[in-house]
């Protein structure tokens, strides 16, 4: 018997809940030659009996004796998997009815791709719609802005077995909680990555989310992680102090000092002149990052003028690769009239005290 195009990856703890939506998501798929592989973590409400009650010989239902956790469960379900390529699904969401079908005709298409992701819609509860995932599609920017944080909706994933065995690539059961940033970092570093513009997924949005369970922790291990792929990029040692200060301010924190912001700059211009030496990106997608890069460099820059005044726009300019043509931009006027007015406020405030 020959194995199966894909295997379809699910751990289940205690997710009777939304179960069986989320399996009927995948049983009425378009793309039929799949494998379900479903990983039961120990669960003690009814998701068992629940999987058991589908009758498609494509479900491969494996129980472990205790619970493991979502992580080593993944990892796990790597290891067994038969698939040629491995597409991630949540018991709580509900994959669209052509996501395989799509994911399957792309990863065919580009065999230089070992991770594809797509667009997500978010629902609530009752499965009304309340948000939507807009994702990166251009793959050397993609590459780039996961140096920052992550651009995938991780049930929304395509991955090429291949290339994770290859280079024995797995999730991180180290880190407690990010572990999928971490994975697509590491994969992005020996294939280009893409995210599709079709909506693949449908997103539930509720209290038992990991990322809404422990916001606080999710934000200190992107920290890690974004640490981790900088440092891997410019060859720095992850505690290098350089790092750390970028890796602050792309997760929205401040710095201490104006030198501080002054070494971000210096460290961004590195990071561009490293990633376009690697990898061999189109003159499209070379403008594509560079205009990212400005327009951090200015976010970055704007958030600190409350601390640096107008030394931060000093530090601004003195990185003309950063700075480039955004001083002819809306976004960078409106900040320096705004400081004006700030300037003119503080002087009228001292005439009166006079």
């Amino acid at each position: 018997m020959t194995n199966p195009k894909i295997t379809v990856l699910m751990s289940v703890y205690n997710g009777e809940k939304y179960l069986r939506e989320a399996i009927e998501s995948i049983l009425n798929q378009t793309f039929k030659d799949f494998e379900f592989l479903i990983i039961n973590d120990g669960s003690t409400d009814s998701s068992r009996d629940i999987i058991l009650s589908y009758n498609d010989p494509r479900i491969r239902l494996v129980d472990n004796e205790k619970n493991i956790g979502l992580t080593r469960s993944l990892n796990k379900g790597l290891r067994l998997a038969k698939g040629e390529y491995i597409a991630r699904m949540d018991a709580d969401d509900i994959s669209t009815p052509d996501r395989l079908g799509k994911q399957v005709a792309y990863m065919d298409t580009h065999p230089e791709k070992a991770l594809l992701g797509g667009q997500a819609v978010g629902i609530n509860s009752e499965g009304d719609i309340i948000t939507r995932w807009h994702h990166l599609i251009e793959p050397g920017l993609l590459r780039w802005s996961l140096l920052f944080g992550n651009q995938f909706i991780h049930s929304a994933v395509m991955l090429r077995s291949t290339l994770l065995r290859a280079h024995r690539l797995s999730y991180d059961c180290v880190l407690p909680c990010a572990q999928d940033y971490d994975l697509w970092q590491r994969i992005s570093q020996f294939s280009s990555v893409a995210n599709l513009a079709d909506v693949v997924i449908y997103r539930r949005e509720h209290q038992e989310n990991i990322s809404a369970r422990d916001s606080q922790g999710q934000k200190k291990t992107v920290l890690v992680v974004i640490r981790r792929g900088i440092s891997e990029l410019v060859g720095y040692s992850t505690g290098d102090k350089n790092v750390a200060q970028i890796s602050r301010v792309a997760v929205g924190q401040t710095l201490a000092s104006v030198e501080e912001l002054e070494v971000v700059g210096r460290l961004v211009c590195r990071m561009l002149e490293v990633f376009f030496q690697k990898w061999r990106l189109t003159p499209k997608e070379e403008k594509l990052v560079i205009r990212d890069a400005r327009a951090k460099w200015l976010t970055w820059v704007k958030r600190h003028t409350g601390s640096f005044g107008w030394k931060a726009v000093r530090v601004y300019h003195k990185f003309p690769k950063l700075a480039g043509q955004y001083q002819y931009r809306k976004a960078y006027w409106k900040w320096i009239i705004k400081m004006l007015i700030g300037v003119q406020r503080i002087e009228k405030l001292r005439g009166k005290a006079l």
